[in-house]
């Protein structure tokens, strides 16, 4: 049996399953590690200061109790000198038995003078009243000599009334004061022991170097507690116990100091440590275990749904999921089944939908429309047959005659019924559709067998029932499970038909409109006849080489036909006058532009070329009417029209002029660009002229209104299939 299957750790679905698996564990178990470890390591180096400021007392009890036994010994030799012995006799006493835990011993007195009983000379050593007093009254005092060794020396009156007569001084043996023997024995193994004087100076720390907690400047050994030390890079856990010796010995308290490695205080840590990591290891291998099966219970299902899902995509919409893992997964798997399925009947329909669309746009004739509508309906459906009926429901008293077109078993029929008006009535009613069972029929059904299900869908249009489309199925189960789908066919054709009207009627009303508009125009005098079409054509190059959109090309093509509509308010005597015009009859042309306009404001769809034929005339430095607009003002498209309108004026005779030669055109309106023209406008043309595109003239006549684009824009091509026939044809 297969333990991890790393197949399904392919998905980032699974990778992040798992990783949350792994890091939920690993979290609560490094938490817990971590936990134990501080509380671990802060109970080891608890126990292990305790042991120390308990062992650091048995330190000092050693260090004191030395101190006594020499004191006692400097008694004995105290009591010598009481006896009345000669100086001879008593060298021979102490010599017999000297006195132990010292190296050196005299009697020195104030004069300066020693007495040497053992070992080398002493220096003299000056006593403050403090001590004086103390010895006085019969103690000893010690004394710390500063000198390179730091001796101790300890230190007894001979005559306690009379301390003239000398004072005994003896310097301690210092292998016998710090006895590392006797400590290692009275101490725990690996703990090193330092012993400061009063002064802060160290008597004896033979293996220690001290530094602070944190490592860095040395550690006061005065200040009571616990503080860090460092031999050749080991830390050592380190505490101090003050050995008072003011009242024996009139001197200055010492500090006895103990120090224990970490790594000895902490060594169970590392036993820990290990533990930790097998059981670190073992914990994961667990997870692991546990989570590739909760893992792949749920991977494997949801594989499934995304392998159904993928062929969904591919619009494979049979489909069908199997799932039996008794959780969610079963019930989404059910789900899902269920949705392909209804997106498949819902991509049918769409496409059918689609279809008939494209069958209402590209089927000129209407009886081959329909038998293409009920060809895609009888696809997308699960039918036995369907009818298309078409009438007029217009809701009179008297019955009227319906055309039945009817597809089933891919065989046609075509029959006329008579329709009553309560028939209609009834469908007025049911405006989603009306369900007939079978064995239940209606009169207009009679052409349909009485053991189908039938399923009347109205067709509306402006609240009237202009057709039916009627729906044959086996069952009413399948029928009810259809209806919505089938609604939704009926309404796009219902759409289509009212498309289709609209297109007819569309193309009927705008056959030769703009054209015969145009031509209106230029008709009221015989020296503008093919202007505006001209400009059109003009305006078109222009535009085009400017690299306008094809919605300001569709406006450019009607503004340029409609520019001089205002000029059928101009009297044909003042167009047609041979000679120069009067100021008054000039102002009555200036306004034609504003005349145009208002012309065309009523009528929706060109709202848009108004602009146009309100400016055309406009110029950059303001010297245009009728409202002197000047630069940007200006709309683009008005200045695109004014070049064009320029450029054929003035190639056209008039009845005061002959036309001008285009060199001469080009260079007057060369020198009116950023002036009066556009000079993006005016570059265009000199570079389309150069181009032999602007060649308005044929054999040095005018070009013939229509010679260019016979037909445009009145024989139903829309406008931007215009503008190309332009184009190919210009």
């Amino acid at each position: 049996m297969r333990l991890v299957y790393w197949e399904l750790f392919r998905t980032r679905v699974a990778q992040r399953m798992m990783g949350l698996f792994l890091l939920l564990a690993l979290a609560l178990i490094l938490v817990l590690g971590v936990t134990s470890y501080v509380q671990v390591s802060g109970q080891l180096e608890r126990q292990a200061r305790r042991r120390l400021q308990l062992s650091s007392r048995d330190a000092s009890r050693v260090v004191m109790e030395r101190l006594r036994s020499t004191a006692l010994e400097l008694d004995r030799v105290v009591r010598t000198f009481h006896r009345g012995l000669s100086s001879r006799q008593q060298d021979l006493i102490l010599a017999a038995v000297p006195p132990s835990g010292v190296v050196a011993v005299a009697v020195l007195r104030d004069d300066g003078s020693q007495q040497n009983i053992l070992g080398n000379p002493l220096p003299q050593i000056p006593l403050t009243r403090e001590q004086r007093d103390h010895l006085t009254a019969g103690k000893t005092v010690l004394v710390v000599h500063d000198s390179l060794d730091q001796d101790v020396f300890l230190a007894q009156a001979i005559d306690t009334f009379n301390l003239g007569r000398g004072i005994l001084w003896a310097i301690l043996d210092r292998e016998y004061l710090w006895d590392e023997d006797e400590y290692r024995r009275r101490l725990p193994g690996g703990v090193e022991v330092c012993v400061y004087s009063g002064e802060g100076v160290a008597l004896t720390c033979p293996h220690l170097t001290r530094t602070s907690a944190s490592g860095g400047a040395e550690a006061d050994p005065m200040t009571f507690g616990l503080w860090g030390w460092e031999v050749h890079g080991e830390e050592f856990l380190a505490t101090a116990e003050r050995l008072s010796l003011t009242h024996e010995y009139a001197a200055p308290a010492w500090t006895v100091v103990l120090g224990e490695p970490r790594s000895q205080a902490m060594a169970p840590l590392a036993d820990f440590r290990r533990s930790f990591l097998l059981i670190l290891l073992l914990v994961t291998m667990i997870v692991i275990g546990i989570s590739n099966v909760q893992v792949r219970r749920s991977m494997e299902p949801l594989r499934a749904l995304t392998d159904a899902t993928g062929r969904i995509a591919r619009q494979e919409f049979d489909t069908n999921v199997v799932v039996t893992s008794g959780d969610e997964f079963e019930d989404l798997a059910s789900s899902f089944n269920s949705m392909a399925h209804r997106l498949g009947r819902q991509f049918s329909t769409l496409t059918a939908m689609s279809d008939i669309d494209r069958a209402a746009l590209s089927q000129p004739d209407r009886q081959e429309m329909i038998r293409t509508i009920l060809v895609r309906m009888h696809g997308a459906l699960q039918c036995r047959g369907v009818a298309f009926l078409l009438g007029e429901g217009n809701g009179s008293d008297a019955e009227a005659s319906w055309s039945v077109l009817q597809l089933k078993d891919s065989q046609w029929r075509e029959e006329s019924i008579a329709v009553r008006p309560e028939d209609v009535a009834e469908l007025a009613i049911h405006p989603e559709g009306l369900e007939v069972a079978p064995g239940t029929t209606r009169g207009y059904l009679e052409w349909s067998p009485a053991q189908s299900a039938s399923l009347i869908l109205p067709l509306i249009r402006a609240e009237s029932i202009i057709g039916m489309v009627v729906v044959e199925y086996d069952t009413t189960e399948v029928m009810a499970n259809e209806h919505r789908g089938a609604r939704q066919l009926a309404d796009q054709v219902a759409i289509a038909m009212a498309n289709a009207s609209l297109l007819e009627d569309l193309e009927g009303l705008s056959s030769g409109a703009l054209t015969a508009l145009a031509r209106t125009i230029d008709a009221n005098s015989p020296w503008t006849a093919g202007h505006s079409e001209r400009v059109t054509y003009v305006s078109l190059r222009l535009g085009e080489r400017l690299g306008l959109s094809t919605r300001d090309l569709d406006t450019l093509y009607r503004g340029g036909l409609l520019h001089d509509i205002g000029k059928i308010a101009i009297p044909a005597a003042i167009l047609n006058k041979p000679g120069p015009l009067t100021k008054k009859e000039f102002a009555i042309v200036k306004r034609h532009p504003s005349t145009g306009a208002s012309i065309l404001s009523p009528i929706g769809v060109y709202q848009a070329t108004i602009p146009i034929v309100l400016s055309h005339h406009e110029r950059l430095d303001g010297s245009g009417y009728p409202e002197g607009l000047t630069g940007d003002r200006i709309p683009l498209l008005a200045r695109v029209a004014a070049v064009a309108d320029v450029y054929d004026a003035l190639t056209s005779a008039r009845p005061y002029r002959p036309g001008w030669p285009v060199e001469r055109v080009v260079e007057h309106i060369t020198e009116g660009a950023g002036v009066e023209y556009d000079p993006d406008v005016t570059d265009e043309l000199v570079a389309a002229v150069q181009d032999g595109v602007m060649d308005l003239r044929r054999n040095g006549k005018p070009v013939p209104p229509g010679a260019r684009w016979v037909g445009l824009g009145s024989s139903g091509i829309p406008l931007t299939a215009g503008l190309k026939v332009l184009q190919k044809r210009g």
